[in-house]
């Protein structure tokens, strides 16, 4: 009797173990972890020099990274025209003066990061001023189950990031954009696409 009962305890632990692990392929192949993103520059008689990537975990310990350069001058007695862009570490595919990182996945870890980092620096003798388009500016939105975290450097000095700034000669802005994962039993929402315009030019922007 003990043996049978026994027996038909290994059999239902072993069903229970099968049923739960079945959910779990079950809810894991429901997830999605991903966001897809593009990089645009349009630039107005300013000599301009840029850099971006994106940094992201492929698995537990490692991260990599898409990365690309630009500018919009071959010589500065040149007349600035359209962003140059070239593609570099993780082969970005570049389209005209788009920059396309494609599909960026989380990796299934809680607080795990997905990093943009952009930074332009004014190579002309005039001001320039910089407008930058993201998905949010603002510190510390909250999107499904992503947190949005913008932080903005001109020079050394941190700066109010309102979208809008103005850079003197050989001046350096870089606005650092970070997704962190807050649950990685639940679907990333509403960042299917990240998308930022850069737009550069010799007047202030109005507004």
């Amino acid at each position: 009797m003990k043996k049978k009962f026994k027996l038909f305890t290994t059999i239902g632990s072993l069903a229970l173990a099968v049923c739960m692990m079945t959910v779990g392929i079950l809810a894991a192949t429901q997830v999605s972890l991903s966001v897809t993103s593009n990089v645009s520059f349009s630039t107005d008689k300013v000599y301009v020099d840029v850099t971006g990537e994106v940094a992201y975990s492929t698995n537990a310990s490692t991260r990599a990274k898409k990365a690309f350069t630009g500018k919009n001058y071959s010589t500065l007695t040149a007349p600035a025209g359209n962003m140059t862009l070239t593609a570099g570490e993780g082969t970005p595919t570049i389209s005209g003066t788009e920059a396309q990182f494609g599909n960026i996945a989380f990796y299934e870890k809680e607080n795990d990061t997905i990093v943009y980092t952009f930074t332009i620096t004014n190579a002309g003798s005039n001001t320039c001023y910089v407008k930058i388009d993201i998905p949010a500016y603002v510190s510390e939105v909250t999107a499904d189950n992503v947190t949005i975290t913008t932080t903005c450097v001109k020079g050394e000095e941190p700066i109010a990031y309102d979208g809008k700034a103005a850079l003197a000669t050989n001046e350096t802005m870089k606005l650092t954009y970070t997704l962190t994962l807050t649950d990685v039993s639940h679907s990333v929402d509403g960042f299917d696409n990240v998308d930022f315009t850069f737009t550069m030019q010799s007047e202030a922007f109005s507004g």
